[in-house]
């Protein structure tokens, strides 16, 4: 099977997790691509797509990406600041569902937890009732992801979804 995996990252966190799905795809015939970087859409029968949640999406450039698949197989996986639940995981999937052409099947959706910027505190300060205390703590337990469990998880997500 050709597998590619294609992500965006801001902070190094979706980057880490592409990496890792890279290596443990079986085989030969797979590539690993930054969306920002891509010059054409390479081709595979297998896709992982990779990005930071940014204000509760995928961003533009990954938008770009689920546009341009057609009758493809994707999975996706994403680093949140925020403690990836399974509620969350389910409303993020839903906001980007629509950018998946009806025509692919989506086989699975991975969701972790990844260090968060300054940037983010702030805007979760903005966009939230949180405490100053509450915001530290967020951003203090993010600082230790994505950790070895995450990628453990990670892991068994792939092999669940190349069977």
């Amino acid at each position: 099977m050709k597998y590619a995996v294609i992500y965006v990252s801001d902070t190094g966190n979706t980057k880490e997790l592409a990496e890792n799905i890279f290596v443990s795809l079986p085989g030969n015939d797979k590539v690993i691509a930054d969306a920002r970087k891509m010059t054409e859409l390479p081709e595979a029968e297998l896709y992982f797509i990779g990005f930071p949640v940014k204000n509760r999406t995928c961003g533009i450039e990954i938008m770009n990406v689920l546009e341009e698949l057609d009758g493809a197989n994707i999975a996706l996986f994403a680093s949140c600041g925020l403690p990836a639940n399974d509620k969350y995981k389910q409303y993020i999937e839903n906001i980007i569902r629509p950018w998946i052409n009806d025509d692919c099947r989506c086989l699975g959706f991975y969701l972790c937890q990844g260090k968060a910027s300054e940037k983010f505190r702030e805007w979760l300060e903005a966009e939230t009732n949180y405490s100053s205390d509450e915001l530290d703590r967020i951003v203090e337990m993010a600082s230790e992801h994505p950790n070895d469990d995450d990628i453990d998880k990670l892991y068994g997500f792939v092999d669940s979804v190349i069977g």
